[in-house]
C-alpha cells in the first residue's frame, strides 16, 4: 500500500507507524486453515431402557498413531457408560470398538497425521436400568496422549412401558350339537398401552372344526388352538372373541379349555395372563360346561 508522506514535522515517523500498523492488519486478515468443530449427536436423546440410542460424530483428530474416539459418562446416578450400556455395533473407516475400563471406544486409525474422521456407536441401553439422564463426554487418546475431555449429548433413560394383562375364558356346553361355545377375553390393567398384544386359547383335542370366528383370529387345526390378534389395548381396555368348537362324534370325558394373553409391552403381573374352564361330554351329543 502507498501512503502519502505527511507535510509537518515528524511526518515521516508517523508514515511509519500507520504502514507497520496496515501490514499486520493484513496478516490477520489472511485467512487460515480453519480448526474443524467436532459434532457429536446422540439419536435418539430420550430412550426407552433395553432400546438403542446411536451417537454420531465427526472430530478433528490430532496427529496421533493409534486414535480412538472415547466415550464416557460422568457424575450420574446410572453409573459409568459401561455400567448400564452394552455395544450394538460401529462404524468408520476402520470399524473396530470396544469397551475400556469406564469408556467406550471407536478406533480412528493408526495415521500420524491430523485427520477428520467420522462415524457411529450404537448402544444398548441394559432393560431395567432406572429412568434417569446422563451427559455424554467425549475426547481423543492415541500413542501421542489424550486430548481434554468435551461435553456432549445428554440422553434420557425412560422406564420401559408396562402393561398388566389378564385374561378370562367362559364356556357354553350344548344339549345335541357335540358343541363348546368359546368367550376368551383379555384386558389391559395398565399403567401403558400394550402393543403386539396376543390371545391364544387352547382347546380340547377332540375338537374337530371351529366357526364363527372374529377377523383378527386363526384356528391351528394340528395344535388346536385359536389365536387372536389385538394388535394393541389401551388401559381398561378389554377385546372379547367368541365363537363356537365343533367336537367329534365319539368325545367323552373332560373337555379342558385354557386362554393365555401375551404382548411385547413388559407385563409386571404374569400371574393372571392365563385363565381356563372346562367342560364335560356325558355323551358324544350332551357337552356340560
Amino acid at each position: 500500500m502507498h501512503l502519502m508522506r505527511l507535510a509537518f514535522p515528524g511526518g515521516r515517523v508517523l508514515a511509519g507507524l500507520m504502514t507497520a500498523l496496515m501490514a499486520a492488519l493484513m496478516i490477520v486478515a489472511v485467512p487460515g486453515k480453519a480448526h474443524a468443530a467436532d459434532t457429536v449427536t446422540a439419536t435418539p436423546s430420550t430412550v426407552v431402557a433395553g432400546e438403542t440410542f446411536t451417537i454420531n460424530f465427526t472430530l478433528d483428530v490430532p496427529a496421533g498413531t493409534n486414535a480412538r474416539a472415547l466415550f464416557s459418562v460422568k457424575d450420574s446416578a446410572l453409573g459409568e457408560l459401561p455400567d448400564f450400556t452394552s455395544i450394538v455395533s460401529c462404524t468408520n473407516s476402520f470399524g473396530s470398538c470396544g469397551e475400556l475400563a469406564t469408556q467406550d471406544f471407536v478406533s480412528l486409525g493408526g495415521s500420524t497425521g491430523p485427520r477428520t474422521v467420522s462415524g457411529f456407536l450404537t448402544l444398548r441401553v441394559d432393560p431395567g436400568t432406572s429412568p434417569g439422564e446422563f451427559d455424554l463426554y467425549y475426547n481423543i487418546g492415541s500413542l501421542s496422549g489424550e486430548t481434554p475431555v468435551q461435553p456432549g449429548p445428554i440422553v434420557t433413560v425412560t422406564a420401559a412401558p408396562q402393561a398388566d394383562l389378564f385374561s378370562s375364558t367362559s364356556l357354553t356346553g350344548s344339549a345335541l350339537g357335540s358343541t363348546i361355545g368359546v368367550t376368551a377375553q383379555v384386558a389391559n390393567n395398565g399403567p401403558d398401552t400394550a402393543s403386539g398384544v396376543s390371545l391364544t386359547t387352547t382347546l380340547p383335542s377332540q375338537v374337530s372344526a371351529v366357526t364363527g370366528l372374529p377377523g383378527p383370529c386363526a384356528f391351528d387345526a394340528t395344535a388346536k388352538t385359536v389365536t387372536c390378534t389385538p394388535s394393541t389395548l389401551a388401559t381398561g381396555q378389554t377385546s372379547t372373541f367368541i365363537y363356537t368348537a365343533q367336537l367329534t362324534l365319539l368325545s367323552l370325558g373332560a373337555l379342558p379349555v385354557s386362554t393365555t394373553a401375551s404382548a411385547i409391552t413388559t407385563d409386571p403381573v404374569p400371574a393372571n395372563n392365563t385363565s381356563s374352564g372346562s367342560c364335560t361330554a356325558v355323551t358324544s351329543l350332551v357337552i356340560l360346561c
